[in-house]
């Protein structure tokens, strides 16, 4: 007689271990998972920020300066969205460098339809496509960080009273950019002179910086970062691609025997620069605010991380790339801003 043995399956306590086995081991490997993912976007918004930097020493090499934040001097109290103003929508540095990272063809129909760049920047005529699209909605790769979850494009209404877009192209948005230059260290310092501006890519275009002009060294000024900024941020127009040094609600600045001064940190009321912003708590937190800058909207952020990290991402004048801080002395950030401020940060770091 055959006997037949009954093939023994799990016991229900025996499944609800392996279950609990799996469960742990995904969360054990989430994290390291989530680091990678994490890691990689940081690397590749790195490069994005190294081949912009490349770029725009390329274009100091070429023109024997660097490109100016605009062509005319940055009056901020005067922006209005008219494209028949001077103090209107200007074409950004970035226009002036799209032939230095493979986007020649870009800035020779913008140069074209714009007769030279003669056009105010979002007159009609500065168009691509069957649609006639303005390029101002054209998106490019290179601008945009992996993994900002903000849209492509920002709203015409919300950029409308800082860039002048007409009403026939709020179907479309403006394509954002998450790189900006650094022009100041205050926001004061950009409302009348603009020889005032003690960035590198500073506005006018009779204000010529060069790398010779850089008195405090290549790798200790910073030309340019990245930012979360999720309306205010046209790669086209020159107001969208800039913040200063502090939040506009910080302190004006100060001067010492002709000489601006820029300690600060004590000052319990200048909060940190790096991801300053709107948090759940503090919703009308604005990097730049309305109030104190005397435009029609605010810019919730300046220098900070698209992908939400305790850091941001920063380009020397030299070419390299650092991710600083948010926890680094607010004395030394700004003295990385400015070009020949003569400040030892060596000092800096001591106190």
């Amino acid at each position: 007689m055959n006997l037949r043995t009954r093939a023994r399956g799990f016991t229900l306590l025996e499944l609800l271990v392996v279950i609990a086995v799996i469960g742990i081991l995904i969360a054990l490997l989430l994290p390291a998972i989530q680091a990678a993912r994490s890691a990689a976007m940081r690397n590749h918004s790195l490069n994005n920020l190294r081949q912009i930097g490349l770029a725009t020493l390329n274009y100091e090499v070429t023109n024997r300066h660097f490109p100016a934040l605009c062509e005319q001097p940055l009056l901020l109290e005067q922006v209005a969205a008219s494209t028949e103003k001077k103090t209107a929508a200007q074409y950004s540095w970035i226009v002036a460098i799209l032939p230095y990272f493979e986007e020649g063809d870009i800035y020779s129909d913008i140069e074209a339809k714009s007769k030279k760049f003669t056009l105010p920047a979002f007159s009609p005529e500065i168009a691509f496509g069957a649609d006639k699209r303005h390029f101002s909605t054209k998106p490019i790769a290179l601008l945009r960080a992996p993994g900002f979850d903000e849209p492509e494009f920002a709203s015409a209404e919300e950029c409308k009273a800082l860039s002048g877009i007409g009403d026939d192209m709020k179907r479309y948005g403006v394509a954002i950019t998450n790189y900006i230059a650094l022009p100041a260290t205050h926001l004061a310092l950009l409302k009348k002179d603009p020889t005032e501006a003690n960035g590198i890519i500073v506005p006018g275009s009779k204000t010529k910086i060069t790398v010779r002009t850089i008195k405090d060294g290549l790798s200790h000024t910073v030309m340019m970062c990245e930012s979360r900024e999720p309306a205010y941020c046209s790669w086209y127009d020159a107001g969208g691609t800039w913040a200063v040094g502090l939040p506009s609600a910080a302190p004006e600045p100060k001067w010492e025997d002709g000489v601006l001064t820029l300690d600060i940190a004590k000052d319990a009321a200048v909060a940190h620069p790096i991801n300053y912003g709107p948090t759940k708590k503090e919703p009308e937190r604005f990097y730049l605010d309305k109030k104190h800058w005397a435009n029609a909207g605010s810019r919730s952020f300046g220098p900070s991380s698209p992908i939400g990290q305790p850091l941001a991402t920063h380009v020397m004048a030299d070419g390299s790339v650092h991710a600083l801080d948010e926890r680094i002395s607010i004395d030394i950030y700004l003295a990385l801003i400015t070009r020949a401020g003569g400040e030892n940060i060596d000092d800096l770091r001591d106190d």
